[in-house]
């Protein structure tokens, strides 16, 4: 990972919120499995990282679980809802290994929000 994008991450993690204003990921297409549980993109999915050039693409046919949280605390942190696509980006990060995980669990916590 570029060392630009280190530190825009590590500043997003000490400034305060309005501080790293981050764009919304727009939504795309997905096919949902039979289980219920996964999904596979119909398209591409395009996250910019804060304001840098750092774009994380996923490519459709990407299949994903969204967010892995144990069913015990479904009711409080559902694996879909509102970091949906946060966490699209988060488990391709992890199955691309093209960074380190606490990288891609940090782009995570700042697509959140």
């Amino acid at each position: 990972m570029p060392k630009t994008l280190r530190l825009t991450l590590l500043l997003s993690l000490l400034l305060p919120r309005w501080a790293t204003a981050q764009q919304p990921i727009a939504p795309v297409p997905m096919t949902p499995f039979g289980d219920g549980r996964d999904s596979m993109l119909t398209e591409n999915l395009q996250y910019r990282v804060l304001q840098t050039t750092f774009v994380v693409v996923v490519p459709a046919g990407f299949v994903t679980d969204f967010a892995s949280t144990p069913r015990a605390l479904w009711s409080v942190i559902p694996p879909t809802g509102r970091y949906q696509l946060a966490a699209v980006v988060h488990d391709f990060l992890y199955w691309d290994q093209a960074c380190a995980r606490e990288q891609a669990d940090a782009i995570f916590r700042v697509a959140m929000f």
